[in-house]
């Protein structure tokens, strides 16, 4: 998770270091996704 938005935030600084909405967007989507994913995982964990 962190290398995705480490490779997105430094390709984003090439162009002045600015995010558009849609960057910002696209970052918090896939952190969602990776957030929720390790959540699932962590309660199938749990209650084996």
């Amino acid at each position: 998770m962190e290398s995705y938005v480490y490779n997105n935030l430094s390709n984003y600084e090439e162009d002045n270091g600015l995010l558009s909405k849609s960057d910002i967007e696209e970052i918090a989507s896939e952190l969602s996704r990776e957030v929720t994913e390790e959540i699932n995982k962590q309660f199938s964990v749990m209650f084996k």
